[in-house]
């Protein structure tokens, strides 16, 4: 709990940024998987 209290607007930006990242990188991910699906399916 002590992390949290000491949080500061920088802190929350690189975490946002994660997020972000983690949710392209995850997007990317099922992108990669339909297009390895559809090369099957063909």
């Amino acid at each position: 709990m002590r992390y949290y209290r000491r949080k500061t607007s920088n802190d929350l930006q690189i975490y946002l940024l994660s997020q972000e990242l983690q949710t392209r990188k995850l997007l990317q991910h099922k992108q990669i998987q339909h297009r390895y699906y559809w090369s099957i399916a063909t």
